[in-house]
């Protein structure tokens, strides 16, 4: 809050003295959402293995001599993705946290990110149910995880977005100060006109020329309530922002 204070200088109101602030400098939201790409990019990792097993299991005791078609495009494919494992580096690791106690499901994505439980049985069924209780247990955590930091995101706009409404305020009775400007002045553009014409002046808009512009007409007249413009009055009214 201090931080954004800072940020604010002189004139909270004034638009020119605000730097708007970002979610990812507030260090409880770049800290969860960091957690949640550690997850996303170990989810991906398990997928890729969990294929590896497969694949593995699928080619186990055919010579690739024997290979139709199909299993020529399998070996292919599995050469890939080993290149990929090798390639990749480590497997990311969660971020150190100061946060309180996660819950259950982010507890237990922790867990998988450490490389608990660290033994992995060689047989295809065991190490496929590992990949396949890592990749579960990765999914809650992802949910949990994404609650996390959709709280968090909803707790600082709320509080960002308060501290920038005199700012904000201030812009909008700009813009109507403007319209009401606009709006007076497209209304003496049309008295002028209906005078020539009311003068016997005929239509010369080669000479009395105009741009064709919507705004002015689609503003109307602050002495018509159905206007735009007497709309946009009240809501600012209902809003505080004009008094």
């Amino acid at each position: 809050m201090a931080g954004l204070a800072r940020m604010m200088k002189t004139n909270p109101a004034d638009p020119a003295e605000v730097q708007i602030p970002r979610l990812r400098d507030d260090p409880s939201y770049a800290e969860a959402a960091a957690l949640l790409i550690a997850f996303r990019d170990r989810l991906a990792l398990i997928e890729r293995d969990r294929l590896i097993a497969d694949l593995d299991q699928h080619l186990a005791g055919r010579a690739p001599e024997s290979d139709g078609e199909a299993n020529a495009q399998i070996r292919v494919r599995l050469a890939e993705l080993r290149a990929a494992a090798q390639g990749s580096g480590p497997a990311p690791v969660a971020p150190k946290s100061n946060a309180a106690a996660p819950s259950a499901a982010v507890a237990a994505g922790l867990a998988v990110l450490a490389g608990e439980p660290v033994p992995v049985a060689p047989g295809h069924a065991e190490r496929v149910g590992k990949l396949d209780r890592d990749h579960a247990a990765i999914r809650a955590a992802i949910t949990a995880q994404t609650e996390v930091v959709d709280q968090l995101a909803g707790e600082l706009t709320l509080r960002y977005a308060t501290e920038l409404r005199p700012a904000w305020d201030a812009l909008q009775l700009e813009m109507y100060r403007a319209a009401q400007e606009l709006s007076r002045s497209a209304a003496r553009v049309r008295d002028f006109r209906a005078a020539i014409v009311a003068a016997g002046i005929g239509s010369r808009s080669d000479v009395l020329a105009m741009p064709n512009v919507r705004s002015p007409l689609i503003l109307g007249s602050e002495s018509q309530y159905d206007s735009e413009i007497s709309g946009w009055r009240r809501i600012l009214e209902t809003q505080g922002i004009l008094k």
